[in-house]
């Protein structure tokens, strides 16, 4: 039977060292903190931040996660392009949803989701896992299936606590952790990346992503959690109030002086009209001070 290992997160830094954030994949550090640094070497260099991203919850609410971003694919939470039944519509680490959760309003899901390793001839188990390069190719027998199987009135099957995902290990096999993707392995010396077949035929080893989970850790919570990328558009978003308060005063200024110059163009039109009727019962070849009053406004 293969020994089970959970998943423990990196970490990005800046160049000089400076923490930014917990990390599951390079690709998810931002410019500026743009050194991503393994579990690995969390675990042997900076312990306080190894322990907190090898902690469970923080690793539920990454949001290392992307988005199917068209109606075809129901703008489903995922892992990688290759969940998605059009690729290009993925847009990555996207900022509304974390390997437990979904929080888009627009779509009908509350959980991310994850593809499918099929094995339709039942030789192996099918397992839910990060992308199809871990299926194993034509000769592996499975056939990848995608974030959402579309069968009618159903939901899809894979959460974070059913995926298995690689390892990186050692040239000794000695030192192994669990990893996304071999991009992480990159990162430390003397380590390459064993896909999900690879490191249960070879070493015997099953690495998951997320610890079980239960009904209630299914369930939105009762407030959404902050993210950098939440708090980044909250902050757009003051800027652009700001932006709308400066027009709106301008637009009301501006209607407030249409409004007089409106009052005063209706008064003298009273005039002319008093005036009209007056001139009637008199002749006169002149101009009346009213229409010169008129004019001079006008």
């Amino acid at each position: 039977m293969a020994s089970k290992l959970l998943l423990a997160a990196g970490a990005c830094f800046t160049q000089e060292g400076i923490f930014d954030k917990c990390a599951l994949q390079p690709r998810d550090c931002s410019a500026d903190f743009a050194v991503f640094r393994s579990p690995h070497w969390l675990n042997v260099n900076d312990v306080p931040v190894s322990n907190m991203c090898s902690d469970e919850q923080t690793i539920r609410t990454l949001n290392s996660l992307g988005r199917c971003n068209g109606r075809a694919d129901r703008y489903i939470c995922t892992s990688d392009k290759t969940a998605c039944r059009f690729a290009a519509v993925f847009e990555p680490n996207t900022g509304d949803c974390n390997l437990l959760h979904d929080f888009y309003e627009d779509n009908e899901f509350t959980n991310a989701h994850f593809g499918l390793c099929d094995n339709r001839e039942e030789e192996q188990k099918s397992f839910c896992t990060w992308s199809f390069q871990e299926c194993g190719g034509s000769g592996s027998g499975f056939q990848w299936e995608g974030a959402d199987t579309f069968f009618a009135n159903s939901k899809p099957p894979c959460h974070c606590d059913d995926l298995k995902i690689g390892a990186c290990v050692d040239s000794n096999n000695d030192n192994q952790y669990c990893a996304v993707s071999g991009e992480v392995c990159d990162t430390d010396t003397g380590f390459t990346y064993l896909k999900v077949l690879d490191l249960d035929s070879q070493l015997s080893i099953e690495c998951n992503l997320c610890s079980p989970l239960s009904d209630d850790d299914l369930k939105i919570p009762n407030e959404v959690p902050r993210t950098q990328d939440n708090e980044s558009n909250t902050t757009k978003n003051n800027g652009n109030n700001n932006t709308g308060q400066t027009v709106g005063i301008i637009i009301g200024v501006v209607l407030a002086v249409t409004g007089i110059i409106g009052a005063g163009l209706l008064l003298v039109r009273s005039r002319r009209a008093n005036n009209s009727a007056s001139s009637e019962d008199t002749e006169s070849a002149g101009v009346t001070g009213d229409e010169k009053s008129l004019n001079s406004m006008l």
